[in-house]
């Protein structure tokens, strides 16, 4: 957020989905190779590598910040921040967007397992190799949105993301409803909509962030968005689910409906300001 502007950061936010694309979806196979050839506990030990990984790239990072406040952290500053990004509407708005498409990625995460098992016969290690195709949708989505990005203005790119989420989703649903639970309808599908999800969140990311005054504290206030839609994701996937394939398509049309209704709202909230 502080390092680039204008179309550079156009640029770089199409090219963090990839980020997303790749890791977790290798964290899936990991899972799955050491739950098969060792045991759950080894998940952990993985974690622990990684995140001391992380710490080591994270040092790495250059300081953005010429201007040291000591009473930054205090409660009180704290508060007003936050306080007056929720006066930032479009950010709000297109941070809801982004959350819903983080939803529906959620809910596939607990969800697509048990189909996996119960109705593909599928083991750990063989659901995880079949989800590298879920990353390659992801990747593709992000490299077209980077090209894509240089012919359409942003909101129409992210426009196109939600009607191709918006098509996936559908076939899953009639494929389901049908009884055509099968490796396409579950894995292909869901590649298509991890391929329309790319240009969500570059896009509604880029429009949210573009007026904020403070985009430190704007990015962590979507970054909360962001992580409570994926709780209520998780949550609303375990209370509600019947143990039954439909339950998937069912849960995501919900939240691909949501996204479209935020969309409409924050496009004729720009409309205004313009």
């Amino acid at each position: 957020n502080d390092c680039f502007e204008g179309k550079q950061a156009r640029d770089i936010y199409a090219l963090m989905p990839m980020s997303f694309a790749v890791v977790p979806i290798l964290g899936v196979l990991f899972g799955g190779v050491l739950t098969e050839f060792f045991s759950w506990e080894f998940c952990f030990y993985f974690l622990i590598l990684s995140g001391l990984l992380l710490l080591k790239l994270v040092s790495k990072l250059p300081e953005s910040n010429s201007m040291l406040d000591r009473f930054a952290i205090r409660w009180q500053r704290v508060l007003i921040s936050y306080f007056e990004t929720l006066k930032e509407t479009t950010m709000l708005l297109y941070a809801l967007v982004v959350g819903c498409g983080i939803a529906i990625y959620y809910i596939f995460a607990v969800l697509a397992p048990f189909i996996a098992t119960n109705n593909l016969s599928l083991t750990g290690f063989a659901y995880g190799e079949i989800s590298l195709i879920l990353g390659a949708g992801y990747l593709l989505g992000s490299l077209l949105s980077r090209g894509i990005d240089k012919i359409v203005r942003e909101r129409t790119a992210l426009l196109i993301g939600i009607i191709i989420e918006t098509c996936a989703i559908l076939g899953m649903l009639l494929s389901f409803s049908f009884g055509f639970v099968n490796i396409f309808s579950l894995f292909f599908l869901m590649m298509a909509v991890f391929f329309g999800q790319a240009f969500v969140f570059s896009n509604a990311t880029l429009l949210g962030l573009r007026q904020a005054v403070d985009r430190a504290t704007s990015s962590s206030m979507m970054s909360f968005i962001f992580i409570s839609f994926s709780v209520i994701a998780v949550l609303s996937a375990g209370l509600l689910h019947r143990h039954e394939a439909i339950d998937l398509p069912v849960f995501l049309i919900s939240f691909i409906a949501l996204m479209w209704i935020i969309f409409f709202i924050a496009a004729k909230k720009e409309k205004q300001v313009e």
